[in-house]
Parts: structure tokens; C-alpha cells; sequence
């Protein structure tokens, strides 16, 4: 880990989630399995990679196959950057126009798009590198949120205190959100209505129809649950691939009525 750059770049607090350009590389070449270059792992070879935070391998060795797989998917990545169909967030470059894997770093969306097009499959891994991400982003993002509705509210603490009263403990999880609509209307969130099954059912068939539109096959439902999954990232308004799935695993039953 002597090489990587420890001065982060000031991309963290977007709505974007960013990853290091190697460690990209490697959870791709782990997730695909091999198909890459159709090259099969030994499990000595992935051993190492079982039960870790996906954010260790910047500093672990590979060998072997994924290794192999590692250096062929690397030369893709570097020539498609040359070629400006890969974006990247921050680029580290030398003199001779060597790029430092370590210490570039990608969006999430953006290298899962280029891997999506090609057919290179992101699984497990990538999803808990993102989770894990969120984990160390949101405590940041919450914490920046709270300042900036300080500073936005007049007399915030005494406001504060009068939305606790109102509230009971068990009730009381996120204080932040009912004090914001506080400061817009002087009113509490209203609970929202529970969605019921032919609502429900009628949002599902809209979601058919634009996966459909989008060219997504929902009979896939992971791997299109991943990429909705990105898409929802990009929202800033992040949902699990596994909620994601479940609903798309209840459409043929939503839209089974309606094609009769």
C-alpha cells in the first residue's frame, strides 16, 4: 500500500458514490468469475478475498488466474479511458502518460455502465463495496445536513426542543426530517398512506412498461436490480438491489390480470 495516495480528492460529499480505479478492477475480475478472459480461479486464489471489506484490496496480492484476469480487464480499462468512453473523477497521471490505478478514482455508476455494456457481470461484491461506502458516507452527509439546517433555522434549538415534546423516544428516529418540515409550515410530516395491493400492482405495470422501453429484462431481476440500484444512486435517493428485486420478482403476478 506504499503507493497509494493517502490526500483523498475532494469528490466524497456528491450525491455520486466514487471508488478507487484498481479496486474497481479487481472486484469486476472477482465478481465475473473468470468469464473475462476465460480464465478459472483456483480457490487458493480467492481465498484471501472471503470475509474481508472490499475496501482491503487496494492492499492485497493477487495471483494466478485473477491476476491474469486482473492485467487483461486493466489494458481494457486504460485503452477505453484513452479513447474517452470511460470517464473517470480523478485521474492520476505522470509525465509519460502513465495512469496510477491506486490513486484514480471512478464513479460507481459510471464503471458499472462500462462493465454493463460489456457484458461483465457485477455482483456481490460490488453491492457490499457500495454498502459499506454509504456506511462510512452517511454519518458525513447527516452530520452536514443538521449544520446546514442550524444555520437555515432561526432559534433551531428551541424549535427542536418543541418538536421532542410533541414526540415520544420510540417515535422519535428522525428528528432532523420532522424538523424540517417544521421550519417549512410549522407542522409535523403528515404518515403516509400505506400503498394497497391494486395501487401497488398498478405501480409495478407502469415499472414493466419502462423497463421494457429502457430494453431491461426484469426476468433477470438481479442483474437489473443492480443496475436500477446505480440508477438510484444517482438519484441520491439510494434503494437495496435486494428491495429492488422483490418488487420486480412480484410483476408477472401484477401484470397477469391486466393481459388476460
Amino acid at each position: 500500500m506504499d503507493n497509494v495516495e493517502l490526500n483523498y480528492p475532494i469528490i466524497f460529499l456528491s450525491k455520486d458514490i466514487y471508488i478507487r480505479l484498481s479496486a474497481a478492477i479487481i472486484i469486476a475480475c472477482i465478481d465475473d468469475g473468470g468469464a473475462i478472459s476465460s480464465v478459472e480461479y483456483a480457490d487458493n486464489e480467492l481465498e484471501p478475498f472471503y470475509n474481508i471489506d472490499p475496501h482491503q484490496l487496494i492492499g492485497m496480492n493477487l495471483s494466478g488466474g485473477l491476476l491474469s484476469n486482473v492485467k487483461t480487464l486493466k489494458k481494457a480499462v486504460l485503452r477505453s479511458i484513452g479513447n474517452k468512453d470511460l470517464k473517470v473523477a480523478f485521474l492520476d497521471v505522470d509525465l509519460n502518460d502513465v495512469i496510477n490505478t491506486d490513486n484514480t478514482w471512478i464513479e460507481m455508476d459510471e464503471f458499472y455502465r462500462w462493465c454493463y455494456d460489456r457484458q461483465i457481470v457485477l455482483n456481490d461484491l460490488w453491492s457490499e463495496y457500495r454498502e459499506k461506502e454509504y456506511d462510512i458516507l452517511n454519518p458525513i452527509r447527516h452530520k452536514m445536513y443538521e449544520l446546514r439546517r442550524r444555520a437555515e433555522t432561526p432559534d433551531f434549538d428551541n424549535k427542536l426542543e418543541e418538536v421532542r415534546k410533541e414526540f415520544n423516544e420510540t417515535m422519535f428516529e428522525d428528528l432532523l426530517s420532522k424538523l424540517a418540515a417544521y421550519r417549512s409550515n410549522g407542522e409535523q410530516e403528515r404518515p403516509h398512506k400505506p400503498t394497497g395491493k391494486r395501487e401497488g400492482d398498478t405501480l409495478l405495470t407502469i415499472i414493466a412498461a419502462l423497463a421494457k422501453d429502457a430494453k431491461l429484462d426484469i426476468k433477470d431481476a438481479g442483474k437489473t436490480a443492480l443496475y436500477i440500484e446505480g440508477l438510484t444512486d444517482g438519484l441520491g435517493a439510494h434503494v437495496s438491489k435486494r428491495a429492488i428485486e422483490n418488487h420486480l420478482k412480484r410483476i408477472p403476478n401484477a401484470l397477469e390480470p391486466r393481459m388476460k
